[in-house]
């Protein structure tokens, strides 16, 4: 005698469905908490991406040298600031160059020395070029470093082990 159906969902059925959005929640989580260690540092990224792209094209719409200037001994952030060849300065005031969790460990400018003190000038050329410059960066304890290149405005970033 066949049984009647019943509207309604079997065990089985709700168990497959509870078990789906588990892996589902906890895949998501993961990636979310994945996701907020490096935010700071995604940030810091696209502030220096922003600020190199800019001083090369006022570089070239001026078609004199800019020249970048940091201040690594003011403090845990380095600070910033601009000019061109005439002494003009394009932004009088230091900003801190990383706001996020990064912390600057010290740069390197061409082939010289690297400095965790003192001044840094970079210059960036009315051709679009900027001096090849290293900066080493300490991301959540994990030591990176940043490569300005000179002839490409991507910046390139190296994990150390």
């Amino acid at each position: 005698m066949p049984h009647a159906s019943s509207p309604g969902f079997t065990l089985m059925e709700i168990m497959v469905v509870l078990l789906i959005l588990s892996l589902t929640m906890g895949l998501s989580i993961a990636s979310i908490r994945g996701g907020l260690g490096t935010d700071g540092f995604k940030s810091d990224l696209r502030r220096m991406r922003a600020l190199f792209t800019d001083l090369r094209h006022q570089a070239m719409l001026d078609r004199q040298p800019h020249v970048l200037h940091l201040d690594l001994d003011s403090g845990e952030k380095a600070k910033y600031w601009t000019e061109n060849r005439t002494g003009r300065d394009s932004r009088p005031d230091k900003n801190p160059l990383l706001t996020g969790e990064t912390d600057l460990q010290g740069i390197q400018v061409g082939s010289g020395q690297r400095r965790s003190s003192g001044e840094v000038q970079i210059v960036f050329s009315p051709r679009g070029y900027a001096q090849p410059s290293r900066f080493f960066l300490l991301d959540g304890g994990r030591p990176k470093t940043l490569v300005l290149q000179a002839f490409s405005p991507e910046l390139k970033i190296e994990q150390e082990p």
